[in-house]
């Protein structure tokens, strides 16, 4: 058997939970069988891949509990083998995994959760980029009238059936063992905003013609846009084009430069590399 198939026989059994031939494929210790042997490697890795995502989805963990928690992990684990060396880039089809797994089909909210969960986590991770201010924009704009912009890199969108904002900050402060009643998730479907600001992760809930100038900015994240063509993108989506409208996107307009959501075009730096190995 090559070097390579061995691995990979090695890799699927500790995911499988059975490894074939552990005799032949571990040499045997003076106190412990290859069998053994295996079964605690195989429960240091689990172990490990079920921490990760109880630190990448603390706000899921909370919902659920620590039990519910840890068994869906150890299931999605089994499902969805670790290929990165980063346990920081382990999780990325967790929201989709919880979406078709049936015992959770009574809390259908969980999928949003964990995505709301993962977005946070991607913002803390992503790459840097110099967000424009009041006085930039309009020396850019003074300058040159059809200057582009693109959303800051973390910049992240949750559309939700449900009250997702006030999901995630309820669970948030339960987390940190801040006590409230239970939760009525019959308060409305919510659009919740992630984005980092320095070394710092906000969350925010949107209005719905914030959602629309938002969405206008990441409609072509390839192409930025002028303010002009995310106006113009943006009144679409509302299906309006009198003062009032105008004047709410301006207002959404100067909310987004006061957060920092907006970088002038190609204004970005590497990747921030992540240390934590598996």
């Amino acid at each position: 058997m090559s070097l390579e198939h061995l691995q990979d026989a090695f890799i699927r059994g500790v995911y499988s939970g059975q490894l074939d031939e552990a005799d032949r494929l571990i040499q045997a210790s003076g106190r412990l069988s290859p069998t053994q042997q295996f079964e605690i490697y195989m429960g240091s890795v689990t172990g490990n891949l079920v921490a990760a995502l109880g630190d990448i989805f603390p706000r899921v963990k909370t919902a659920l509990g620590d039990t519910f928690f840890d068994a869906l992990s150890r299931r999605y684990i089994k499902l969805n083998p670790s290929r990165s060396w980063s346990l920081d880039h382990y999780g990325a089809q967790f929201s989709q995994f919880c979406r078709d797994f049936k015992p959770l089909a009574a809390y259908p909210y969980i999928p949003d959760l964990v995505s709301v969960d993962w977005a946070w986590h991607m913002a803390f991770h992503c790459k840097d980029a110099q967000a424009i201010d009041a006085s930039h924009l309009q020396s850019m704009l003074s300058s040159s009238p059809d200057a582009r912009f693109m959303l800051h890199p973390s910049v992240v969108l949750i559309d939700s059936d449900y009250p997702i904002f006030q999901l995630w900050q309820f669970n948030e402060r339960a987390r940190e063992g801040r006590n409230e009643e239970n939760f009525q998730l019959d308060q409305g479907a919510e659009c919740m905003l992630i984005w980092r600001t320095g070394l710092r992760v906000e969350t925010k809930a949107l209005n719905r013609i914030d959602r629309f100038l938002l969405k206008a900015f990441r409609q072509t994240p390839d192409q930025p846009q002028t303010l002009e063509q995310a106006f113009e993108r943006a009144l679409i989506a509302c299906e309006k084009e009198d003062d009032f409208a105008i004047e709410q996107l301006s207002t959404s307009l100067s909310l987004f430069i006061n957060l920092g959501l907006l970088c002038e075009a190609g204004n970005s730096s590497d990747l921030r590399q992540s240390n934590r190995r598996f």
